[in-house]
């Protein structure tokens, strides 16, 4: 039987061909993953800046040295009892143009102009609200089913700047009105009033 014997290990250890990196290379590698990097985060920053919600004119915030009752909201209101006496003097005309023999009990004139016409207003009565500086809106028609104590038939709204309890914001819109109800009666409105009556125009920026 023929045994075969170990071959000698040369005492030279084994040695890659392959070169060792190179520290330039490295320094390369990082500046490259740097500027990546940059890239990306102003990427990602004009991103966000551009979704970034719009500033909102009709909406302002207190600063944390600043308090809300120092916000001068209530500065620039109109004069309330003019602007009401006015009101009451349209009112007055259009209840009397409804109950006579023109409106029967139960018309209203189709516009101002009519009671004019009829010798209920003088010529030279100005149309214009008071409180919006635009002409008083008016709208004869009361849809069906609505409760005339709750229905605006004119109306001349102040919008102006009004502070929400319990938060640190004021907001711009409509803060008051001098209306006539469909019940031929005026009323003042402010505040949470608005919303508990039909026909009145709440957009932001009515009557300016």
């Amino acid at each position: 039987m023929t045994t075969h014997e170990p071959k000698p290990v040369s005492p030279v250890p084994l040695v890659s061909n392959q070169p060792l990196p190179r520290r330039g290379n490295n320094l390369l590698l990082l500046f490259i993953l740097a500027c990546l990097a940059a890239v990306v985060g102003g990427g990602v920053w004009i991103w966000l800046d551009a979704s970034r919600p719009e500033h909102d004119p009709h909406v302002t915030r207190w600063g944390r040295e600043q308090s809300p009752h120092d916000f001068p909201y209530g500065n620039d209101k109109g004069d309330y009892e003019a602007a009401k006496a006015r009101m009451q003097a349209l009112a007055d005309a259009l209840n009397a143009y409804r109950e006579g023999p023109m409106g029967g009990g139960v018309r209203w004139p189709s516009s101002f102009e009519e009671l004019q016409m009829a010798g209920l207003l003088e010529q030279d009565f100005g149309f214009e609200g008071l409180l919006s500086g635009m002409p008083i809106a008016y709208q004869p028609e009361m849809p069906i089913g609505h409760d005339p104590e709750r229905w605006v038939l004119c109306h001349d709204i102040e919008i102006g700047w009004r502070r929400q309890q319990g938060t640190g914001y004021a907001m711009k819109g409509p803060r008051a009105a001098v209306v006539m109800l469909a019940d031929g009666t005026v009323k003042l409105l402010e505040g949470d009033e608005l919303e508990l009556y039909g026909g009145l125009n709440l957009q932001v920026g009515a009557g300016r």
